[in-house]
């Protein structure tokens, strides 16, 4: 790494840095602060990596060595921004849950909040430590510029987890994205994500590409090993990753407002002039009882619903999995 280099990526990191404490000199909490700059990064990164990937003019030795000017500035930032990251959650140590709803999916019903928390906190140290070595190493050696300009693209989806993190945490998760804003998501999660790993296998079954790999980087070398280990790290992160927008999805369009729907429904129950103690579980087999006749006597229905709650709670999530 040159002097130059080394110089961005000390001031790219102050400044990832000032703007964290800038936010919270405006009241924001530690995770919304920490939410809006590294969205700032995605959007930079969304815009900054198609540009960079149109540029490269020769496959695949322009994606392996001498990247260009802009794209280390590039990378210096981006190495910048895991640096901050990584001490974000390894020193910051916010109690954020870090799962953003995934532990109410059906996905992972066999995880506590604390445990779920904890595995996408190990999971999130891992890629933040990963991503920001292989940025230092591209610096460093001028080489694997491919794979880190299709790190910049990888952010695409991020700019959307970010939006909708953030509002969860300022409206306290009363509030979850519609349908549109979703498939947006998914589109850009499968735009950027599984491309760069096809790249890589092209680059293990296709001779003349398998050929310039070996003569570019070397056998046995360091840069082949990091090659290989990087790409095949992110492609396994990238099944993790679409593992927590399905239970994400789930817990916005199937949990969340399935309780909006059990909760309308109970207040309801309680200001009609039948009210007899009527319970949560009684709220839930009456939302699922609707097509019941008028004409039934609010002691009868109150009876009724008494002794079949538990049976009509269990069969009510039985299919909200099918649905699933």
């Amino acid at each position: 790494m040159n002097f130059y280099v080394w110089q961005e990526f000390v001031l790219y990191s102050l400044l990832w840095f000032v703007l964290l404490f800038i936010f919270r000199r405006r009241g924001m909490s530690w995770e919304e602060a920490r939410s809006r700059r590294s969205l700032l990064f995605a959007l930079l990164a969304s815009g900054v990596g198609p540009y960079l990937l149109i540029h490269l003019r020769h496959w695949p030795r322009e994606a392996l060595i001498d990247a260009k000017p802009q794209a280390l500035r590039a990378f210096a930032v981006a190495a910048a921004h895991w640096f901050v990251s990584f001490l974000e959650e390894v020193v910051l140590n916010s109690k954020k849950n870090l799962a953003a709803g995934a532990e109410t999916s059906t996905y992972f019903i066999h995880f506590n909040t604390e445990e779920l928390g904890l595995l996408v906190k190990i999971g999130y140290v891992f890629h933040h430590a990963l991503s920001c070595f292989i940025y230092v190493y591209a610096l460093v050696t001028n080489k694997l510029s491919g794979p880190c300009i299709f790190g910049l693209i990888y952010e695409w989806p991020v700019v959307f987890q970010h939006i909708r993190e953030l509002n969860r945490i300022t409206t306290q998760n009363k509030s979850s994205p519609n349908q549109r804003f979703w498939i947006a998501w998914l589109v850009a999660f499968f735009l950027a994500r599984p491309a760069p790993s096809f790249v890589y296998f092209f680059s293990l079954v296709f001779a003349p590409w398998r050929r310039t790999l070996y003569k570019v980087l070397g056998r046995g070398t360091a840069a082949i090993f990091i090659y290989h280990t990087t790409a095949s790290a992110f492609t396994y992160l990238n099944f993790s990753y679409a593992m927590l927008l399905m239970s994400w999805y789930d817990a916005d369009f199937f949990v969340d407002h399935h309780a909006a729907s059990f909760d309308n429904h109970a207040l309801q129950l309680e200001s009609s002039p039948c009210h007899h103690n009527i319970t949560t579980a009684d709220a839930l087999v009456n939302l699922g009882r609707r097509h019941t006749s008028s004409s039934s006597s609010c002691d009868a229905s109150t009876t009724s619903t008494s002794t079949t709650a538990a049976h009509h709670h269990h069969h009510h999530v039985h299919n909200i999995k099918v649905l699933i």
